[in-house]
Parts: structure tokens; sequence; C-alpha cells
């Protein structure tokens, strides 16, 4: 399983700073891929990002929302992975060996 495998780049997305979740993907997608972020593909054609960032976001009070959440999806080459902390994990997929089937 991918997720046994160190990822290519992961980072905690900062709730108290300015910034979605959302960027915080998008960002570690580029540094994962060495790609401009400019040049990833609209998150949203892949997951709505009002979504995901509702989905993590703390309550009101500070509180986790979804402590044990999970998210995965695929965007630019990349399977991505968001838990219910804001830890975001890329890996970049043609880096990893599949083996043969």
């Amino acid at each position: 399983m991918l997720q046994e495998r160190e990822p290519t780049y992961e980072v905690d997305h900062e709730w108290d700073r300015e910034g979605t979740l959302t960027e915080t993907v998008v960002m570690a997608v580029a540094r994962a891929s060495r790609t401009d972020p400019t040049d990833i593909p609209p998150i949203n054609d892949v997951i709505e990002a009002d979504s995901l960032n509702r989905l993590f976001e703390p309550r009101p009070d500070g509180s986790v929302r979804a402590e044990d959440a999970l998210l995965t999806f695929t965007l630019s080459d990349c399977y991505v992975s968001v838990d219910g902390r804001g830890r975001v994990a890329v890996y970049v997929l043609s880096e990893y060996d599949w083996g043969t089937p």
C-alpha cells in the first residue's frame, strides 16, 4: 500500500495562518513534483476545494473536527493524502516501483 511508504513531500497545514488547506495541498503537490504551482491543474477538477477546506477546518472552539478522517485523491500525477489534523502527504506516482502484475 502506498501510504506505508515515505511520502515525497509532507507538510502540516497551519490553521492559525492565512491561507486555506487547499492552498497548502497545491503548494505541497508543486514542491513534491518540482512544478510551479500555476502549472498544477485546477484542484476543482478533482475535488471541490471549498468542501475540502470545510471538511477539515477546526471547530469554532479550535478543536479538531475529524481527527480520524482521511481523504485521498490524485492531482497532477500525485497521490495526495489529507488527514483530520491537516497533515498533507504527497506521493509522486512516477517515483514508485509498482512491480509487474
